[in-house]
């Protein structure tokens, strides 16, 4: 596996849709994914339920 350097995560982060999906799995084994917006804040990155699903 190839790490991302510093530069490579930013601009993967911050190019295109700002937009991620969230997978779980329930405690009942059904399989759960919810849409989440995000920006990048200094060097951390903010998520907001997207309010799609």
């Amino acid at each position: 596996m190839t790490t991302m350097t510093d530069t490579e995560w930013h601009s993967f982060v911050t190019a295109g849709t700002r937009l991620a999906h969230v997978a779980l799995t329930r405690a009942d084994g059904q399989p759960h994914v919810t849409p989440v917006c995000f920006i990048l804040d200094g060097d951390e990155l903010a998520f907001a339920r997207s309010g799609l699903g």
